[in-house]
């Protein structure tokens, strides 16, 4: 008989803080542990530590969970990869919850997963010099990290990567890009703290 899980370590995105991966885990390497006499650099080094031992030097998610379902494009049929560099971890006490559904969380500022925000919040629109992303309401200044794609696939996806300040009037980030005019196109979009986003456009 196994025994139960009884710690989860979490991957996420150090930018917009999404968890990407997640695994259960019975024992922990003491480095794991923070003891909370660590200086920054060695908390950095314990958890590059944790991500080679868990990851190596890339993780390449193939089933990112987008809102809205009803889109069913696959960007990501080959998978979106992410350098170790670019990735943090966490972990915790087990929580069935945030494990079963790992990616419609986040980490806060406090190492804890919560609920990711409603992305149906977010408005976003594909222009062929910029891809504008709009939230209703923030409260922090929010980092945005994405892809375009085409999708006759004809070209390779378009990196995204912008911040929505807070205080700034009108809240909204435009990213440039260059865009080829009249082509379908797909934009997923994490933007920190939300569930991960997709959305439909022809490029104008």
């Amino acid at each position: 008989m196994s025994l139960p899980a009884n710690k989860t370590t979490f991957v996420f995105l150090k930018s917009t803080r999404q968890i990407l991966a997640t695994t259960t885990r019975l024992a922990l390497p003491p480095t794991a542990v923070p003891t909370g006499s660590e200086t920054k650099e060695q908390l950095a080094a314990n958890a590059a530590a944790e991500l080679k031992r868990l990851i190596g030097n890339q993780l390449r998610v193939r089933d990112l969970q987008v809102e809205p379902r009803t889109l069913t494009f696959d960007v990501i049929a080959s998978g979106i990869v992410f350098p170790a560099t670019e990735l943090d971890v966490v972990t915790g006490d087990f929580k069935p919850t945030a494990f079963a559904d790992p990616r419609k969380y986040y980490i806060d500022e406090d190492n804890v997963a919560k609920a990711g925000l409603d992305p149906g919040s977010l408005a976003i629109k594909i222009e062929a010099t910029k891809v504008t992303v709009t939230p209703t309401l923030i409260t922090q200044d929010s980092n945005v990290r994405g892809w375009v794609f085409y999708d006759d696939k004809s070209k390779d996806p378009v990196p995204l990567d912008g911040v929505i300040k807070k205080d700034v009037t009108p809240l909204k980030v435009e990213i440039p890009v260059a865009l080829t005019i009249g082509k379908n196109c797909h934009a997923v979009v994490l933007v920190q703290n939300f569930r991960p986003a997709i959305h439909a456009d022809t490029v104008t």
